[in-house]
């Protein structure tokens, strides 16, 4: 007597154990019946855990969606069978409809029954995958900066360079075939306008910030900079009435304008579309971007110029900067009715030397100019795209206000 009830005694304490534990326990017969089930099991799964004995005697996978009950019987189960054990991290609809992570695992016991155990490791899985964005996020910031330091010690080396080539350029203006020093300037033209990205991109050259007219730039890069457009390519600017002023400095605000717009044409050279800039205040934007980029106090430039992802269904994001709350900022929009930027290619295109086009098109420079540009000005920058319906490229700058002098009687 005494050793069975010893017995009965540590059944006893089994069972109290099993319904304490976290992890969501069941058994079930051949037929596929529960014979047993702990509190957590309903739990974790949406129910009332107070039923436990109105589920008793009916089939497990009635607790789960058709989706479930389908994976259960093709796999789960015949897996179970064979084997004698099955398990794996599968996603879990609760009654509610909400989704859990689930490390779930079936043994075949004695007689027929099997054994179910269910963990829900949701928190877990999303502490891993913070952990890895963090890690993906130092590697990418130690990476950028190597290559920024990089660049702008080749970038201060070849400016000394060209001012040089500028200063015996100048000597022998007059002397020479006109033809072989116009050609001589032009491409001095393009290496420093290549080496003044590299050093924007860099942040080692100083520049004077102050009061842009932006509608005049705009106007100045689309009128005189930019390619003969094809025929079926329509391109529209629109700045309202109002001046705007960024607080900048012009030869950054053309570089930002015309990288832009270069981007864009180049999405539709292939087929006819759109190419749009427009200038409005912010306040006057009504869209969810403008709320993932303000905060009560800017970062550090470090931190101002990490790139951060938001991914949707089709319309994703790629976004770089903040905006400090109460502040006043313009917001400059560069449109295409392109065929957007694939999803896999987005959290690439601000990385310097980054480029889909051929080489001769371009060092790859474009956009991560800009990104510099723009985050180093205390602004941020938005890369709206969505799969077959084009691409916007969203600049906030500081706004100047202009002062109204008051007229002298």
């Amino acid at each position: 007597m005494d050793k069975i009830a010893e017995q009965s005694a540590l059944l006893k304490m089994i069972k109290v154990a099993v319904e304490a534990a976290d992890d969501g326990i069941a058994i079930t017969d051949a037929r596929h019946r529960i014979m047993f089930m702990n509190r957590s099991f309903l739990s974790m799964h949406g129910y009332n855990p107070d039923d436990v004995d109105s589920y008793l005697h009916s089939d497990w996978r009635l607790l789960y969606n058709d989706s479930g009950k389908k994976f259960i019987n093709s796999t789960v189960i015949p897996t179970t069978l064979m084997k004698g054990v099955w398990s794996g991290t599968i996603t879990v609809m609760k009654r509610d409809g909400t989704l859990f992570l689930g490390d779930a695992s079936l043994t075949k016991l004695q007689d027929g029954l099997i054994l179910g155990v269910m963990r829900d490791v949701s928190e877990r899985s999303k502490a891993e995958q913070e952990r890895k964005a963090l890690q993906d996020q130092l590697f990418q910031t130690q990476k950028m900066e190597a290559v920024v330091r990089l660049t702008g010690a080749v970038a201060l080396d070849f400016d000394e360079l060209l001012s040089n080539m500028r200063i015996d350029l100048d000597k022998f203006k007059g002397m020479q075939d006109a033809r072989h020093l116009n050609g001589i300037s032009s491409s001095i033209r393009k290496a420093q306008d290549l080496v003044d990205q590299l050093l924007a991109f860099s942040h080692k050259k100083k520049v004077k910030l102050h009061a842009v007219d932006v509608g005049r730039i705009i106007s100045d890069v689309t009128q005189n900079e930019l390619p003969r457009l094809p025929a079926d390519v329509t391109f529209c600017a629109q700045c309202v009435s109002e001046k705007f002023f960024a607080y900048t400095n012009e030869g950054l605000m053309q570089k930002i304008i015309l990288n832009l717009c270069l981007n864009a044409l180049e999405a539709v050279e292939k087929n006819s579309g759109v190419v749009s800039v427009v200038v409005k205040d912010m306040r006057d934007t009504v869209s969810d971007i403008s709320d993932l980029l303000i905060v009560d106090i800017i970062p550090d430039k470090e931190k101002m110029a990490l790139v951060r992802t938001k991914m949707g269904y089709e319309r994703n994001l790629l976004i770089s900067g903040y905006l400090q709350r109460g502040r006043e900022y313009l917001h400059i929009i560069v449109s295409d009715t392109g065929k957007g930027i694939e999803a896999d290619i987005l959290p690439n295109i601000f990385d310097p030397f980054f480029s889909t086009k051929a080489a001769s098109k371009g060092a790859g420079l474009g956009l991560s100019t800009v990104q510099g540009i723009v985050t180093s000005g205390g602004g941020a920058v938005v890369i709206e795209t969505t799969h077959r319906q084009g691409t916007h490229a969203h600049v906030f700058l500081p706004r100047h206000i202009q002062k109204i002098q008051p007229m002298v009687a």
